[in-house]
């Protein structure tokens, strides 16, 4: 029974049309590249233990236009239609 040390990655999606921004709101203290959206946390684990890992971000894109995320290393996608905001909080967790 010997702790492990971890490396978590993860990724938020990054816009290259500039009506689209993307804002990292939350990372839990995990380092974050932001050329490329890769979140990483790097910890250790003792023997049986579990730990949850978060990240918040919020896409801000004009009301009426509809984009399409892919999200996350293994390319996850959502589909949104914004009719009445211009940002969307999107929370997502790892555990």
């Amino acid at each position: 029974d010997t702790p492990v040390d971890i490396a978590v990655k993860d990724q938020y999606p990054l816009s290259n049309d500039e009506d689209i921004t993307v804002d990292l709101l939350q990372s839990q203290g995990a380092s974050v590249d932001k050329s490329t959206g890769i979140i990483t946390w790097r910890t250790t684990l003792q023997p049986g233990e579990e730990k949850k890992f978060e990240f918040t971000y919020r896409v801000k894109y004009p009301v009426g236009k509809s984009l399409y995320l892919e999200y996350g290393l293994a390319r996850s996608s959502i589909y949104l239609n914004c009719r009445g905001s211009d940002s969307v909080p999107l929370h997502f967790g790892l555990k």
